[in-house]
């Protein structure tokens, strides 16, 4: 068995080392492809992915009933950003105001704070999917201060045509957003799974799947190498052979809801049997990622061994599997 398991960590530095690795794999995903195709070009195409994520996450909430439809249209479209942003942006919202006719509230903080502006204009056409979803009559606008050096964005839900009115006409409104471990653990990682498939699709679409693979390659494995190192750290794993690397590859299943089975774990080879994967159902793009990723795992904790998936569920197997040996 490994020598680390993810239960030897408290809740927060587990949801921060699982953020902070998700965040590098999509990073290293998005960098690639923003290398190959041009900013530009990539967050116009992203826009129709933005307006059906928005869709998805209302549908995915009303689903399971988590706000209530005796509220009114406009708060449920308030309630929803005040819990989607913090969960999987890292936003800091002030308190809401609200009107007869709007929304407004302040974000101080936000994880995309120091990325490019057209980031914040993913973030309006998902945050008008949003508002749509639940009454078409809304739209939903930020006015991106943080990227203008303003301390805060401005987060604005009103109805078309109509005005928003003054603060001194509104009241505070703290919204009874409870939220539990478990969608803390959801949310944590939904946001940056869905934009990495979608930056992996777009590479994909745009040059065919084997250039893809090509140029994917030496960004996920040095993304790999980075985590490792800090994970080696975090996690203190001291073995340089197929324990310290399949620990911490095993780890990284953990967080990733990768369920399944240690075949082996010995000095010389690691395996593992995976028969549940939230990225099962995906494109086999997503698993060679993971794949360049676990051999940067490889060359920053030793070289000498390698990783290779045997089966992969996105190429049809019933469950996946994977091996680490010299």
């Amino acid at each position: 068995m490994p020598t680390i398991s993810s239960t030897k960590l408290s809740k927060e530095k587990l949801r921060q080392l699982k953020s902070n690795t998700f965040e590098e794999w999509y990073g290293a995903a998005a960098q690639a492809t923003v290398d190959t195709l041009g900013l530009e070009d990539i967050m116009k195409i992203t826009q129709q992915y933005d307006k059906l994520s928005g869709h998805a996450i209302v549908i995915n909430l009303e689903a399971k009933n988590r706000f209530p439809y005796s509220y009114s249209d406009l708060l449920r479209v308030a309630i929803q950003f005040f819990y989607i942003m913090p969960l999987s942006w890292s936003a800091k919202i002030s308190n809401g105001f609200l009107t007869a006719n709007s929304f407004f509230a302040e974000v101080t903080q936000c994880k995309f704070q120091d990325a490019p502006i057209e980031f914040c204009e993913g973030c309006n056409t998902l945050g008008q999917a949003e508002a749509e979803t639940i009454n078409p009559a809304f739209i939903f606008n930020t006015d991106m201060g943080l990227k203008k050096g303003l301390g805060r964005c401005k987060l604005i839900v009103k109805k078309k045509g109509g005005n928003v009115e003054s603060i001194e006409e509104a009241t505070v409104c703290i919204l009874p957003v409870k939220v539990t471990e478990e969608e803390i653990d959801f949310w944590s990682i939904h946001a940056t799974t869905i934009y990495w498939g979608y930056f992996s699709t777009l590479l994909v679409d745009s040059v065919g799947e084997e250039k893809a693979k090509e140029i994917f390659g030496p960004y996920m494995e040095k993304a790999g190498v980075s985590v490792a190192l800090k994970l080696k750290k975090e996690l203190k794993i001291e073995e340089t052979d197929a324990r310290g690397i399949g620990a911490i590859i095993d780890f990284l299943n953990d967080i990733s809801s990768q369920n399944g089975w240690l075949a082996q774990f010995s000095q010389d080879v690691a395996a593992k049997t995976i028969d549940q994967c939230p990225f099962s159902t995906g494109s086999s793009i997503m698993c060679y990622q993971y794949e360049k990723i676990c051999n940067g795992i490889c060359k920053a904790i030793n070289p000498e061994y390698s990783f290779k998936y045997e089966k992969m569920m996105t190429k049809g197997d019933s469950y996946c599997s994977w091996v680490i040996e010299k």
